[in-house]
């Protein structure tokens, strides 16, 4: 019998899926009780706390096998993937460049494409992520060394969606902007953050999250 879910921070359809026993997270997010919920939602990774997800029965499959055999079953597993596009303190990319991705205590490395994207394989229950990029700075001499850039700690699952006022604050903190993030835009860290993302992206600087802001942050952030 499907039985309701209320979601809470940090969770997204991915990790709720895994820990009830469903291969594939779409088969949650695609079952028709949740349509309304998917309306609202556009993007099953990024859940508001409270949401109600409705997770349908599971589906049982019978075979028949001979009791003197031996069989090998292969179970495929939900995939999450981990993707963001690395930039230098000038906003450049950081093209085919190493880095270093920590995962939950579990470490990944490998090299960004031509547009200074990563993108790895995550556990869909992951919580916490950090990159590191290893960049050859040329010193005196023709000497060359390596140096770390890390940046800030990203909690994986707890991203609210953009018609909240923490959605919108999340954003803002991930693309920079001293935010803080406690439901409140009317205060002062977050006037003032909106007001310099307005300025930097050629609105009315105001302080003030209209639709045209609320917008062009949501896209920011999408593109960056």
């Amino acid at each position: 019998m499907p039985t309701k879910h209320t979601v809470v921070q940090g969770e997204t359809v991915l990790s709720i899926a895994k820990a009830h026993g469903f291969r594939d997270w779409r088969v949650v997010w695609d079952d028709p009780a949740n349509a309304d919920l998917k309306s609202k939602r556009a993007n099953g990774g990024v859940l508001n706390p409270g949401d109600e997800l409705t997770l349908p029965d599971r589906e049982k499959k019978e075979l028949d096998v001979k009791v003197d055999a031996t069989y090998r079953f292969k179970v495929k597993s939900t995939q999450a993937f981990y993707s963001t596009l690395l930039k230098d303190a000038y906003g450049e990319p950081y093209q085919s460049t190493r880095y270093r991705l920590v995962v939950d205590g579990k470490t990944i490395e490998g090299k960004t494409d031509d547009k200074g994207y990563l993108l790895e394989s995550v556990p869909p229950d992951a919580q916490e992520a950090q990159v590191t990029v290893l960049v050859t700075v040329r010193g005196s001499a023709g000497r060359t060394r390596t140096a770390e850039v890390a940046y800030p700690k990203v909690r994986l699952g707890r991203l609210d969606p953009i018609d909240t006022d923490t959605g919108v604050q999340g954003r803002l903190a991930a693309l920079g902007y001293r935010c803080p993030i406690d439901g409140d835009l009317t205060g002062d860290g977050a006037r003032e953050a909106v007001r310099a993302f307005q300025g930097d992206h050629a609105l009315g600087v105001t302080g003030d999250v209209d639709p045209t802001t609320r917008s062009a942050i949501r896209d920011a952030y999408d593109n960056r």
